[in-house]
């Protein structure tokens, strides 16, 4: 494509298969859960090894279940790469992908993320409100968290633009597919 959304990490992500969702979600949380426990405890090799292998394992396998489970759910884990591709492309762009054949499994994803957008209402506020809430508890003894409440704030405010934002290029996708 020319349009410059020919490679955006988000729609390879989509389109990536479950043994590289493991790798890319299990090394890095596994490097740095050994790094953490070799600097904070100075333990010998064994053991920081032995963290970082197990946490990474466990933390890997969570997220590519997570992952299997939402595809499975919003009827990408039966198409092929491409064309997961390219319905991933349509949702974050706005525009129809060229197949029309892919038209109901992106009227399946556009219901699913309308779901989500619907929980995000509630949830987002929620889950950041109550962590600004528990930083500036903790900002009262450690100043430096004060910047802590300022991001889960921001976050706060930025949530319902966010969700408007999505909920109207769902919409335009909407339109232009029954047009």
């Amino acid at each position: 494509m020319t349009d410059g959304t020919s490679f955006i990490w988000r729609d390879r992500w989509a389109s990536a298969p479950l043994w590289s969702v493991f790798l890319v979600c299990a090394l890095p949380y596994g490097a740095v859960m050994g790094l953490y426990s070799a600097l904070s405890d100075g333990e010998s090799l064994l053991p920081v090894l032995s963290i970082g292998v197990v946490s990474g394992l466990v933390f890997g396998l969570a997220l590519t279940y997570w992952v299997a489970r939402a595809r499975r759910r919003t009827g990408l884990a039966e198409l092929e790469p491409g064309s997961r591709r390219s319905l991933t492309r349509a949702l974050r762009t706005g525009r129809l992908p060229d197949d029309v054949s892919l038209y109901p499994a992106l009227e399946r994803m556009i219901a699913c993320q309308r779901r989500q957008l619907h929980r995000s209402r509630f949830t987002h506020p929620a889950i950041y409100g109550v962590l600004a809430l528990i930083s500036a508890a903790v900002a009262i003894d450690e100043p430096a968290y004060w910047l802590i409440v300022a991001l889960f704030l921001a976050f706060l405010a930025y949530g319902p633009f966010a969700i408007r934002r999505a909920t109207n290029r769902l919409d335009a996708v909407e339109r232009a597919m029954h047009s």
